[in-house]
């Protein structure tokens, strides 16, 4: 738990840095998180030529995995369609919206709800994303501090 305390704040920090626009979605129950996280830079590489910028956040709860991705318009665009190919391939069995948009306040109330729900199981990789970048860690030691 004390690690999920202190990981959230730098990836919250790290979704608001990336992007101005974000998905919040439930994924599962069942989901093979490795498969699924690799799958996402693969995706929108196939559907947009390139690998954009975007940040992953993920953790779970009793409901399955709460999933977070900040980025352009054009990658929330397809996030839908993310999803579904996923569940095609069996990286998931599935998925439901939770939040799509730009409103950083919604999406802090989103996840802060969620983060509640929280459940670390022993032995089992329970939260996770991409790279957190120095200015990212730097803002949610800021935002830690203030508390």
């Amino acid at each position: 738990m004390a690690t999920f305390r202190s990981q959230a704040p730098r990836h919250l920090a790290a979704l608001f840095e990336t992007g101005k626009q974000f998905s919040v979605y439930m994924a599962g129950p069942g989901v093979n998180v490795l498969k699924f996280t690799r799958f996402l830079p693969r995706f929108l590489k196939q559907r947009m030529g390139i690998r954009p910028k975007y940040h992953i956040f993920w953790f779970a709860t009793s409901q399955g995995l709460a999933v977070a991705i900040s980025s352009t318009m054009a990658v929330r665009r397809l996030i839908d369609e993310f999803y579904k190919e996923a569940v095609k391939l069996k990286y998931l069995e599935g998925a439901h919206q939770l939040y799509l948009g730009g409103n950083k306040t919604k999406l802090t109330t989103t996840l802060a709800a969620l983060m509640y729900e929280y459940q670390s199981q022993k032995g089992i990789r329970t939260l996770g994303g991409s790279v957190v970048s120095p200015t990212a860690h730097q803002a949610a030691s800021r935002m830690l501090a203030a508390r």
